[in-house]
């Protein structure tokens, strides 16, 4: 099992698990494009890095147009081992994900100096005067 049933609850509705089963009944009836929620609490016991399948499905005692619509699934991946607890202070520091920016400000800046120099000296060797 991966998850562990913790409780469920919603205004109007009836839950129950059995195991990896929850099913809860609404104690009143929906109308058509009528909708309500409820909340489903679990405790996650599954190994770090594994890959969760929820799946969802919804019935009624009255015939349907189309049943094609009354299930979904959502996978779910649990954290490995290196990720952070909550308010645990960080294992390492910050991810370095670009380049040191103080070496390329560094060249820069040497290149602007380059380049001046290079026009004074060009003025200096014309003059002042440009041909």
């Amino acid at each position: 099992a991966t998850l562990k049933f913790v409780k469920a609850e919603g205004d109007g509705w009836d839950c129950v698990a059995d195991g990896q089963l929850v099913t809860c009944d609404a104690a009143e009836v929906l109308k058509a494009g009528d909708s309500a929620a409820f909340m489903i609490e679990t405790a996650v016991t599954a190994d770090p890095g594994s890959i969760i399948t929820n799946e969802a499905i919804v019935s009624t005692a009255t015939a349907e147009r189309t049943e094609d619509n009354n299930t979904d699934t959502a996978e779910i991946a649990t954290a490995d081992d290196s990720a952070q607890s909550l308010g645990q202070a960080p294992r390492s520091p910050v991810a370095f994900t670009g380049a040191n920016s103080i070496k390329i400000a560094g060249v820069a800046f040497l290149l602007m100096l380059a380049g001046a120099a290079l026009i004074a000296v060009r003025r200096r060797s014309t003059g002042g005067s440009q041909r």
